[in-house]
């Protein structure tokens, strides 16, 4: 068995760098042959998975079994868009060891905090299937899509400042934005429910945790569909709504759902596809998506990941 070890070298200040040898050392208990693999620039990652899937397409000996991926949200996001074009029967199974800012794709899947217990759960090799979301055709997420209050920070951020502060520099760069925020206008289509409005937030969500925050904690990962949750605002962002977006993230997305219900002015859906049209940058996984008509679709089952 081979397994491709794919690392940020930047990632959580560097860290990773240090730990290579026992990363090694550890995965070689289960696989014959690991290959060293450092990302070198900006989606480095998505080219080398890229790679490795049209080498499996032959299925010879340089057949890659497992990809084990160290970095943050954003480095995941990359092996996952690498994977997403392939037939699932070659897409390599994945293990995680998280070393970014916040790393909620990790605390979904409750992996392990430290590296040792992290390795323990890839060469034990007990494996989840995960969806993962198809944005027009050509551009992958799993675990978040969203625009409005605050969603620009993990992007905007500047890098040092994330690697000196941590979470913190979220939320002082938020704080800073507090004057620069504007409603969103979204026209939303699925099925034949179509939904124009201005929004303080939209959100589409298949996790558990988002921001660090355990804002799904009873999340279906696996079923086929993602939870979408709006927040409808007037002309001109208020109080009211940044505190109906701090309510979201404290109470849930379970609170967003009874809401819907008792028709409290929040939309709420549980689909497998949608249509977004909005006038603002979207966050897939923490990056940037300058997109402004989206076809939004999940892929189910379409990720074997590696969990405890």
């Amino acid at each position: 068995m081979r397994c491709a070890f794919i690392y940020n070298p930047n990632s959580g200040k560097g860290y990773i760098v240090n730990k290579v040898d026992k990363v090694v050392n550890k995965l070689k208990e289960r696989y014959d042959d690991v290959i060293l693999m450092p990302t070198q620039y900006a989606c480095h990652a998505k080219k080398i998975v890229h790679d490795i899937c049209e080498q499996n397409q032959k299925k010879d000996e340089n057949y890659v079994d497992t990809i084990v991926a160290a970095g943050g949200d954003g480095t995941v996001n990359e092996v996952i868009s690498g994977l997403a074009p392939f037939d699932v029967s070659i897409r390599p199974y994945l293990g995680l060891i998280p070393c970014g800012t916040v790393n909620d794709l990790a605390s979904s899947l409750k992996i392990p905090k430290k590296i040792n217990k992290q390795l323990d759960v890839i060469v034990k090799g007990k494996s989840l299937e995960y969806d993962f979301f198809k944005i027009n055709n050509d551009k992958y997420g799993v675990y978040v899509c969203c625009t409005g209050l605050f969603t620009q920070q993990s992007y905007s951020t500047n890098q040092k400042k994330k690697k000196f502060w941590g979470r913190v520099a979220y939320a002082i760069d938020a704080i800073k934005s507090l004057k620069k925020q504007r409603p969103v206008d979204i026209v939303f289509k699925t099925g034949d429910v179509t939904i124009e409005e201005k929004c303080s937030l939209i959100l589409a969500i298949n996790s558990r945790s988002v921001a660090g925050m355990k804002l799904n904690k009873h999340a279906e990962i696996n079923d086929g569909k993602i939870d979408v949750v709006m927040l409808p605002c007037s002309n001109k962002i208020r109080i009211r709504d940044y505190l109906r977006v701090a309510k979201l993230f404290i109470l849930g997305v379970k609170w967003a759902k009874r809401k819907y219900e008792r028709k409290k002015n929040v939309q709420y859906f549980n689909v497998a596809n949608f249509n977004l049209q909005v006038n603002q940058t979207l966050n897939v996984d923490g990056e940037k998506l300058e997109e402004s008509n989206i076809n939004f679709e999940v892929v189910e089952k379409g990720l074997h990941i590696y969990v405890k």
